[in-house]
């Protein structure tokens, strides 16, 4: 079993919904635990307030700014696998980033409550 793994590698690319065999194989704690143990836990909304989930009607193209969202109050942008996975969780159980698209993108989705 290897010992050393790339910080830089692990703060981009780990996924805890599905870690990657080279950080199992290079020890990483959080990759051996078990999936309950690599996410958070769901929210405990109350009754009828629970985020909803939606796709957007079109994906972004690289040429859109913000102004599409106008009207939302909130936007959250996302860099890493472990980011995606753990927003998800918590506002959007239902489409959790392992569920992306056939090119292995993550599905773009809203929340809304």
């Amino acid at each position: 079993m290897r010992s050393t793994y790339s910080v830089d590698d692990l703060i981009l690319n780990y996924d805890p919904e599905s870690p990657q065999e080279r950080f199992r194989q290079a020890g990483l704690p959080a990759a051996l635990k078990s999936s309950t143990g690599r996410l958070p836990g769901p929210v405990p909304w109350p009754q009828g307030r629970a985020p909803t989930a939606a796709p957007l009607p079109l994906p972004p193209a690289e040429s859109d700014d913000l102004g599409r969202f106008r009207g939302y109050d909130a936007v959250v942008v996302t860099w890493t696998a472990a980011e995606a996975a753990a927003l998800a969780v918590l506002f959007m159980p239902d489409y959790l980033p392992s569920a992306g698209t056939s090119t292995g993108t993550t599905l773009p989705t809203i929340s809304r409550w």
